[in-house]
């Protein structure tokens, strides 16, 4: 799947679970910053494509430091620069891996979950909305034909379903139907009244 997909579906994945396992966080505050930890985790585990390593690294350090400033602002607490320091770290280590490899793990999932967490002030909710946009970017890749290596570094076993190519009609079905998805669930979270 691309990026534009991922994204999509973490923002469609994040507000569906936070709407309903933790609807009062449902606030304009929470939905921004939820949307934006989600945008992060969507795509960070595409930092290790072959092409663009380095850029796509960059691109989740400026995302991700546009996100702490973010949060700094909106909650008025402050976020632990030092382990958005180690959270740059990982970054660029994944970066350098093998495509589907080490950033596509659950072990990835859970170390960046862990950082973000921390570094982002202990917020549950928006550790939450990292967490589920992070793995349906795992989940959608296993519908691609090259797998990923859900069990690195025990195994190097790659695990797909061979449904769909990165760039087929499945991975377009999917960025459309998650994009209209998150709309219609926001518009529906501010016209119950949830978003204030």
């Amino acid at each position: 799947m691309n990026g534009s997909t991922h994204t999509a579906a973490g923002l469609a994945c994040g507000l569906t679970a936070a709407a309903f396992l933790m609807p009062e966080t449902l606030t304009l505050p929470g939905v921004v910053m939820g949307s934006g930890a989600a945008i992060i985790a969507s795509t960070l585990p595409d930092c290790d494509q072959y092409e663009t390593h380095m850029n796509q690294g960059f691109q989740c350090i400026v995302k991700l430091v546009v996100f702490c400033f973010l949060v700094q602002w909106l909650t008025g607490t402050p976020v632990d620069w030092q382990y958005a320091f180690f959270f740059v770290i990982g970054v660029f280590v994944g970066a350098m891996t093998e495509h589907r490899s080490a950033t596509h793990s659950v072990a990835a999932l859970l170390i960046f979950t862990w950082l973000f967490s921390t570094m982002a002030g202990n917020h549950q909710e928006l550790t939450f909305w990292f967490f589920v946009a992070y793995a349906s970017h795992m989940v959608l890749d296993i519908l691609n034909k090259r797998g990923e290596m859900l069990l690195w570094p025990l195994s190097k076993e790659r695990f797909c379903l061979k449904l769909s190519k990165s760039e087929g009609k499945l991975g377009k079905l999917i960025f459309r139907v998650a994009g209209v998805w998150y709309l219609m669930l926001l518009g529906w979270v501010v016209i119950s009244g949830s978003l204030i």
